[in-house]
């Protein structure tokens, strides 16, 4: 009985793990379509920062408006935030890849080829994504030209 309960706690915690390993890789289009709804995303917090007043409680709106524009997108919140992650953990990879000089613990490795699949669908949009870090910080004017 106490092998079955620990078989089975055990495959339910790692369950949600092995899922998200199996995911399909990411594409092109979706790595699109994540930049565009970002940029929708960061000027409705824009436009709503600098509209404060017009709210009794500016935050909650904001996170309310932006789950809005998200399903609008086709996006649900839980849904855009892993695609964040999985871009932002890819870029991280590649990084790590190409810094050859510096030895990698088994950890590093096993980040990198658990990210590998999604290189080629975020290897063409770098500098897209560095220029909507720079533009979501405000060091650039203008968000970036995506899907033109």
């Amino acid at each position: 009985m106490k092998q079955l309960l620990v078989g089975l706690c055990l495959s339910l915690c790692l369950a949600p793990v092995a899922q998200a390993q199996q995911a399909a890789p990411l594409t092109e289009a979706k790595v699109v379509d994540f930049l565009q709804t970002r940029i929708a995303t960061n000027r409705l917090q824009v436009r709503m920062k600098n509209n404060a007043d017009q709210y009794d409680r500016v935050i909650p709106a904001f996170f309310r408006e932006r789950e809005a524009l998200l399903k609008e997108r086709g996006w649900s919140v839980e849904a855009f935030k892993a695609v964040e992650k999985r871009i932002t953990n890819a870029q991280s990879a590649m990084e790590m890849a190409n810094e050859g000089n510096r030895s990698l613990t088994k950890q590093d490795k096993a980040f990198i080829d658990k990210t590998r699949p999604d290189w080629p669908a975020v290897r063409p949009y770098r500098d897209e994504l560095a220029h909507l870090t720079d533009w979501v910080a405000g060091n650039v004017p203008n968000p970036p030209r995506v899907g033109d």
